[in-house]
């Protein structure tokens, strides 16, 4: 980082649409609600991920251009500053948060695909593996039947994140 360049934590809860908020000494108009608003950011590149609670570090240039850094690395940097983190990765553990395999990014156990890299995860991938033994004596008859014992969802539902408990 130069001389020039400064790094200001903005919490996230502050930014709502039409506020102003103040960063590294200039006054900034935010876009939008962050709820409606956090995929058009992502695609744009301004967050990686965005969830209530959480900072936004932002980098202003000399020229007052604005970069936002991903979750992962100011919590990287808040790391290195503080300095802990050997028992950080056990909390996010037990939250039910993995990484990505295809960037390493934080994701959430909720989530269906990557918030960096937009990779798309397969449901029940996992379980299949793990739960039941090989298949090589089960007929294709029992196949169909496991997988209609469960009821069936309108065409219209299969878009949203919608699970059966």
């Amino acid at each position: 980082m130069t001389s020039n360049e400064k790094k200001v934590l903005v919490k996230f809860r502050e930014i709502k649409e039409g506020n102003t908020v103040t960063m590294a000494g200039t006054l900034r108009v935010t876009i939008g609600y962050a709820c409606d608003v956090c995929k058009k950011l992502c695609e744009k590149g301004y967050l990686e991920r965005l969830s209530p609670g959480r900072f936004a570090l932002y980098k202003i240039t000399p020229l007052g251009e604005e970069q936002v850094k991903g979750e992962g690395e100011i919590e990287k940097e808040l790391t290195d500053a503080v300095g802990t983190g050997e028992g950080d990765k056990e909390e996010v553990e037990e939250m039910g948060e993995y990484e990505c395999t295809n960037c390493g990014a934080a994701v959430k156990e909720r989530d269906i695909e990557c918030p960096k890299c937009g990779t798309v995860f397969e449901e029940g991938v996992e379980e299949e593996a793990t739960e039941g033994g090989t298949t090589e004596g089960q007929s294709d008859v029992d196949k169909k039947t496991e997988i209609s014992d469960q009821p069936s969802v309108p065409e219209d539902w299969k878009t949203c994140n919608w699970k059966w408990k």
